[in-house]
């Protein structure tokens, strides 16, 4: 997956919106790099070991969710989540607007995580 701060958005807004290079071109906001929902879990299991028990530990194989995607509208959408290409880059908003994300991947999922907590979106 590709992730990004919601910070990192604004920052990026801000930017473009601000400097004239920026006019008319387009921008993708990315943290650099990528990170599979096993890593993620990974990531939540070890750093907040409080959520492990609500982490799954199993790995569906690709193979079945195409199978399933035949007969089922979910397994469909999800399916879509393994054929994006998530080859991206950020490359363009660094040399044009002098732009660096303010955190990676992990400090991302993380910070995330820690909002769903405080808002009782997820629970602890």
């Amino acid at each position: 997956m590709n992730v990004i701060d919601v910070r990192d958005v604004v920052d990026l807004h801000i930017r473009a919106m601000t400097n004239p290079k920026a006019d008319g071109q387009r921008f993708i906001a990315s943290e650099d790099g990528q990170i599979t929902l096993p890593e993620i879990a990974t990531l939540i299991r070890n750093q907040r070991p409080q959520l492990s028990p609500q982490i799954p530990t199993k790995v569906m194989p690709n193979w079945i969710l195409r199978v399933g995607s035949l007969f089922s509208k979910q397994a469909q959408e999800g399916k879509l989540l393994i054929d994006i290409n998530r080859n991206v880059s950020n490359q363009k908003a660094k040399q044009i607007l002098d732009w660096q994300p303010l955190s990676n991947n992990e400090e991302t999922v993380l910070a995330t995580v820690d909002s769903l907590v405080k808002y009782k979106l997820l629970e602890n």
